[in-house]
């Protein structure tokens, strides 16, 4: 990578999985593409609102705007991104939707 770009937590809609790397979803669209791993954003971001719904995903609970009950879950957000829930991860899921409602 050539350079460092930062980005207020506020505009993260998402973060995605891509094997070692992983996609951050902006408000507005832009993807960015981190060096870290999925796992040390769920670290990092986790006091912020961030919560893990799948392997491969991390959503932030501002932008959630429904769970819809197919298998163990879908998240929509507020960009109409469709996240997959974790059948294990589903309780906790369940558990921060309704906390923040």
């Amino acid at each position: 990578m050539d350079r460092v770009r930062l980005l207020p937590i506020r505009e993260i809609v998402r973060v995605a999985s891509e094997g070692s790397y992983s996609l951050l979803h902006l408000v507005g669209g832009e993807s960015v593409l981190a060096t870290r791993s999925l796992m040390t954003f769920e670290r990092e971001l986790r006091a912020f609102g961030f919560l893990r719904t799948h392997q491969k995903h991390l959503v932030n609970l501002a932008f959630v705007r429904e769970m819809r009950k197919i298998g163990a879950g879908i998240v929509v957000l507020s960009d109409g991104a469709r996240v997959p829930v974790a059948t294990r991860r589903k309780p906790e899921v369940m558990a921060c939707l309704m906390g923040s409602a």
